[in-house]
């Protein structure tokens, strides 16, 4: 593990162009302003390691929500069960396979007191049942141009989900996306990812290992809070 502690984020904003939450990226000593990425559930449990032990969840987030992406190992594990519900959203990577399986285990989280989010989405009808427990939809701009989405936010209307706009990287697509009823915005014409980096102390290094071990081998949550 290096020296610093080193975690990326960047600003998702309301329609009044307020923030009011980070999504929390995974970056490496090497590659600080972007993610490379080995092992997507590893990269998720560095967030958690870092946001958690590294910075403290007010030195990240301040008052907003953290948005941090799970692939289906950490989604399925309990030790995801330490992050403070209130203060984090759980973002379900589109390489997830619609399973009843995942489908029971998001109920279980929301019923829990997390807040869900799918990620980079289309509309899909195999999702149906997913549209009725998570909260939040990101649709990616680059995958949905602005030209094609007035339909797929029709679609979304049955359902209750506040739509959020990623990769807006114009004034005019913020315009266009809040004007067919997106609440949400994230992209470079608000602000690119950042990087925040703390010092290590040499005696952290250890727990930390541990900590992330223990992610990763989904621990029981008593193991966790006593390591």
């Amino acid at each position: 593990m290096g020296s610093s502690y080193l975690i990326g984020r960047q600003p998702i904003l309301n329609r009044n162009e307020e923030i009011v939450a980070y999504e929390l990226l995974f970056r490496s000593a090497g590659s600080r302003d972007v993610a490379t990425i080995m092992d997507a559930s590893q990269a998720s449990a560095s967030v958690i390691i870092n946001t958690l032990s590294g910075f403290g969840m007010e030195a990240i987030l301040g008052p907003h929500r953290g948005f941090i992406n799970l692939e289906l190992e950490l989604l399925m594990s309990d030790s995801i069960t330490i992050l403070p519900k209130e203060r984090v959203v759980l973002e379900l990577l589109e390489s997830l396979q619609v399973t009843p399986e995942l489908v029971e285990r998001c109920r279980a989280l929301k019923a829990e007191g997390f807040t869900l989010a799918l990620d980079d989405h289309e509309f899909d009808p195999i999702y149906e049942e997913l549209y009725s427990i998570v909260e939040i939809i990101k649709v990616d701009l680059f995958l949905s141009p602005v030209e094609r989405l007035a339909e797929m936010v029709d679609r979304f209307t049955p359902y209750p989900v506040k739509l959020l706009a990623e990769k807006v990287e114009t004034r005019e697509e913020y315009l266009r996306c809040r004007d067919m009823g997106f609440e949400l915005f994230q992209g470079y014409y608000f602000a690119k990812p950042s990087v925040m980096e703390k010092k290590r102390f040499d005696d952290a290094g250890a727990y930390l290992l541990k900590l992330m071990r223990l992610l990763n081998e989904d621990a029981e949550i008593d193991a966790i809070e006593l390591a």
